[in-house]
């Protein structure tokens, strides 16, 4: 192969493609091809990347040439949770990206206010990067975060090993399981 071009696309938004030019013998591997330049988001993001048109010809197995692949940046700022427009959809979202991503600034989320009650737990534990200055404060802007509790564990919300958390105006509510 002596040219190849690659579409790809960041969080589902098509960019621009990218050409390769150079020779590539069968079964040998170009170990790195730049597709572009972003500014990730903070948090995961989800990118594709696929080639196509090798040596200017169609490709005679399109089936293997799509890479797929999450990759996370840590969180630092101000993020919104729950509604439609919210960075976090639930709790456990945000959680999620807490662990696997970690954090490299304070952050503060506030909870939007009218969506409640969240039907979740808040359970944090190891967040990298998590100090006396990258701090986390959730404002719950009087939500309920409530869940019906089951042994072992009867927590709605939990600090496992986790400090510098603030948790603000957030109503905690356990709910009764009924049979």
């Amino acid at each position: 192969i002596t040219s190849l071009q690659f579409g790809w696309e960041l969080n589902g938004v098509v960019q621009t493609p990218a050409i390769w030019t150079g020779s590539l013998a069968p079964g040998a591997v170009e170990n790195n091809v730049l597709l572009g330049s972003v500014v990730l988001p903070s948090g995961s993001s989800n990118i594709s990347a696929w080639s196509f048109n090798p040596n200017a010809l169609a490709d005679e197995n399109p089936s293997n040439d799509t890479l797929i692949t999450t990759i996370c940046t840590a969180l630092s700022g101000t993020y919104t949770l729950g509604g439609a427009s919210a960075d976090f959809t639930s709790f456990s979202e945000l959680t999620g990206a807490l662990s696997s991503c970690g954090v490299s600034g304070p952050i503060t989320v506030n909870v939007n206010a009218g969506v409640g009650p969240f039907d979740d737990r808040l359970i944090l534990s190891n967040i990298n990067g998590l100090n006396s200055t990258n701090t986390l404060t959730i404002n719950g802007n009087g939500q309920i975060i409530q869940s019906a509790t089951t042994p072992p564990d009867y927590r709605i919300v939990g600090l496992d090993g986790v400090k510098h958390v603030i948790i603000d105006s957030l109503i905690i509510k356990a709910v009764s399981i009924s049979s």
